[in-house]
């Protein structure tokens, strides 16, 4: 992940002269990038590979005033739906590139934003001046299914979840309205702050909205009088959201950054790149998620490889394994420690109890035997260290040593010394070896 002194460069779409972008949205199955520009043009951009090479697709028509929002269908993406400063919307056919709806009049001010609900098949729509309107473009109609007033000033955002649209408002409140059954759900208390973006994170759990102030609130699902948490930490405005996974988002921010953030727990990651210090508008994700797309204040569409994102997982699944086999081999050799610390005092008890059965009986052994009995006692604790270390050693090899502690028994003192260090030599010789095998197998895994 880039810092802010060296963000990844990103390819470029320069549309030129005082072409801003207002409008953007990506095709849910092609490479293929919808843009609403501020002279009324609403263009159709098809891109290869990582956004290396852009060309003209389709001029989708103009609006008399500027164009600021776009829309794909979200299953197929046959229709593109486009909304004006002009108060009008339209539906323009993929297949033919033609106008296929249009009304002119569908707000009493500046359309702002739309969205789709899937289920019910409706487009949706928010105007400057708190406005909601929900269209079916299908039949044909011109005429609006449902209007909500509830806000005072702006929509800046819609989020369709579940059935409940979501309206984010510059008069500093969330509405949540129940699309199937048509009423209000709820609108919160004055946040004190206007809500400008929306995502859904933690599997629907969660509804995020980005501030003027840079934090980012957080409600929690059927709690929407007040949102239950707060992400501070950005310096400047959060218009922007876009999801990554159900624990990450993707911010972009009035300062020009775009940043990658974990929610809950809040943290910022790290900077996916920079707009030059002007305010970046919107971003949308690619059908394949290989591409993030964003527009500021200027001419240029910048297109952001998401693979670098993938390549710090990977490097994140890298790192958690290392630290497993770390603890793994850890916790083995305490266990390891734990049994020999047992076998020696088991061995050192048995040593005293012998030692005091011998004094007690007052008898006393010639000095082969005492040799003889040290041989033994000698031979059956390195057994038994050889057992503990090795857990899983070799049963014949048990057996031999067996056979060479019972001739020690039988044997004159001198021939047991001779026996024991070439006995120990052989036993460190074998642990050895099952260390090395050890340790082979250890750094293949790594």
């Amino acid at each position: 992940m880039a810092s802010d002194e060296d963000e990844m460069l990103p390819q470029l779409l320069e549309l030129g002269g005082d072409s801003e972008v207002f409008g953007l949205d990506m095709h849910p199955t092609q490479d293929l990038i919808a843009l609403g520009l501020v002279d009324g043009r609403a263009l159709l951009y098809s891109y290869q590979g990582k956004g290396e090479t852009c060309t003209l697709n389709t001029d989708l028509g103009t609006h008399k005033e500027a164009c600021r929002a776009v829309l794909f269908e979200p299953t197929m993406g046959s229709r593109v739906y486009t909304a004006s400063s002009d108060k009008g919307i339209r539906t323009i056919d993929m297949a033919t590139g033609k106008v296929a709806w249009d009304v002119t009049d569908a707000h009493d001010e500046a359309v702002n934003c739309l969205t789709f609900w899937e289920e019910g098949g409706l487009l949706v729509s928010g105007d400057d001046i708190g406005g909601v309107k929900l269209w079916d473009c299908r039949e044909g109609r011109k005429k609006a299914v449902a209007s909500i007033q509830k806000h005072e000033d702006f929509i800046s955002d819609l989020l369709v979840h579940e059935g409940m649209l979501f309206g984010a408002s510059g008069d500093n409140t969330l509405s949540t309205y129940d699309l199937k059954h048509r009423k209000l759900v709820a609108r919160t208390m004055d946040q004190e702050d206007e809500l400008l973006s929306l995502s859904v994170l933690k599997h629907g759990k969660k509804i995020l909205a980005g501030t003027q102030s840079g934090v980012l609130l957080v409600y929690s699902w059927g709690e929407w009088m007040n949102c239950t948490d707060r992400f501070v930490g950005h310096p400047e405005t959060v218009e922007a959201l876009v999801k990554v996974d159900e624990e990450t988002l993707l911010t972009g921010s009035s300062d020009g950054l775009i940043r990658l953030c974990s929610v809950l727990p809040n943290k910022l990651l790290g900077v996916l790149g920079s707009h030059d210090e002007f305010p970046v508008e919107r971003m949308k994700m690619a059908w394949d998620r290989r591409v993030l797309a964003s527009i500021a204040h200027d001419s240029l569409v910048r297109f952001w490889d998401m693979s670098i994102l993938e390549e710090d997982e990977e490097d994140e699944e890298d790192e958690k394994g290392v630290e497993e086999d770390e603890i793994e081999k850890k916790e083995m050799s305490e266990r390891n420690s734990g049994r020999r610390r047992k076998v020696s005092a088991a061995v050192a008890a048995a040593m005293a109890t012998n030692g005091g059965k011998e004094n007690s009986g007052g008898s006393s052994s010639s000095s082969s035997s005492s040799s003889s009995s040290s041989s033994s006692g000698s031979d059956d604790e390195e057994d038994e260290e050889d057992e503990d270390e090795d857990d899983k050693g070799d049963e014949n090899g048990e057996e031999g040593e067996d056979e060479d502690g019972a001739g020690g028994n039988s044997a004159s003192s001198s021939s047991s010394e001779e026996q024991e260090p070439g006995k120990k030599g052989g036993q460190q010789k074998g642990s050895k070896k099952m260390r090395m095998t050890a340790a082979e197998s250890f750094f293949k895994d790594l």
